[in-house]
């Protein structure tokens, strides 16, 4: 659904185009307790905290909901419609976390210089565009309670949620992007972001889960737990593939078209990584005993993403934790997946 800054573009201008820019975005903007716009320095960091407060707490509140549905499946023993409702959750909960933990720091539109008035326009758009993009959340969510209790088909609201989550991502990556360097984006790229094209489904190993089996270029794994990673552009779910005392990984992208690869673990090179290499986002590592909880991370992807190139994946968590997978890109083709082993009547 495109909200009334889909079709606007970016205007050159200066002090003018701000103050118009400030008195069309009352409404959304208008209700965030604290927002008092980006025009004066001293009330950046606070409008920048406000905002993100607010979409922070919607998603919150539409992770809970979609919780509850999960919850009550598997009360049911609707085992097999949990995964991708409980997946919805996670992506929930991992954009929540994004957006509380983006530094509002000394760079960008938080620096003493002059900050061109095209770019706090632009950061204003964003703003209302993630507002009423989270808004567009409760469609979806009210699509699954009714399916829930008409005992329906859970994949439409699902998939049309995890749609509404990416571009939400999507908005406030390009947000990121013009808050932290403080200068415009191209007005193209301004008014695609505003008006993000419905995503097409993501391939069927996006929605692993844990017990599932399958096979990656003809080796036979189960997969035993998943690490999710939320990081803009490069935000991918790295499933481990378990056989007897053998262990590897899938990686499937959470672009269009997505990437998949199939990694082994490799040593961790001594070297430090050079400042600002990677990406920042966040991870969690969800397996049987539960979720390890969503933390900081630093994502690089390196190689060549031809099928049969060669990647590698590299995380780095806080202080000299890190993970570097690397092996070959495959097709979707290369990966059958036969599924989680059925449950007899009587079975835990």
């Amino acid at each position: 659904m495109a909200n009334r800054f889909d079709a606007r573009s970016t205007r050159n201008g200066d002090d003018d185009t701000a103050t118009r820019a400030e008195a069309r975005l009352g409404g959304l903007l208008d209700r965030v307790p604290g927002y008092r716009g980006y025009r004066d320095k001293e009330d950046r960091r606070d409008a920048d905290r406000a905002v993100r407060e607010s979409v922070g707490s919607s998603l919150d509140a539409a992770a809970a909901r979609v919780q509850a549905v999960a919850s009550d499946l598997a009360t049911r023993r609707r085992i097999r419609e949990v995964g991708p409702v409980d997946g919805w959750v996670r992506a929930l909960q991992s954009l929540a976390q994004r957006v509380r933990l983006a530094p509002a720091g000394y760079g960008g539109i938080f620096t003493d210089r002059n900050i061109d008035a095209i770019a706090l326009d632009q950061i204003r758009q964003f703003d209302e565009g993630l507002l009423a993009e989270v808004a567009r959340v409760e469609d979806p969510i009210e699509a699954l309670e009714a399916a829930l209790v008409a005992e329906g088909d859970l994949a439409a609201p699902v998939n049309d949620g995890m749609v509404v989550t990416r571009s939400l991502a999507t908005r406030f990556d390009a947000r990121e992007t013009v808050s932290t360097t403080g200068e415009a984006l191209p007005e193209t790229r301004v008014r695609e972001v505003l008006s993000v094209p419905v995503d097409p489904s993501p391939p069927a190993a996006w929605e692993l889960d844990d017990g599932t089996a399958l096979s990656v270029t003809g080796d036979d794994f189960v997969v035993d737990a998943r690490i999710d990673i939320e990081a803009g552009p490069v935000s991918m779910r790295l499933f481990r593939l378990a056989r007897g005392a053998s262990e590897a990984w899938l990686m499937v992208t959470a672009g269009s078209p997505a990437e998949m690869a199939y990694l082994r673990a490799v040593p961790v090179p001594t070297s430090v990584p050079a400042p600002g290499a990677g990406t920042p986002g966040t991870a969690e590592l969800i397996g049987v005993g539960g979720s390890s909880g969503v933390r900081p991370v630093t994502l690089s992807l390196d190689g060549d993403d031809a099928p049969g190139g060669q990647r590698t994946v590299r995380l780095t968590w806080s202080g000299d934790e890190a993970m570097v997978l690397s092996g070959p890109s495959v097709e979707p083709s290369e990966v059958e997946i036969y599924g989680l082993p059925s449950l007899e009547p009587g079975d835990d």
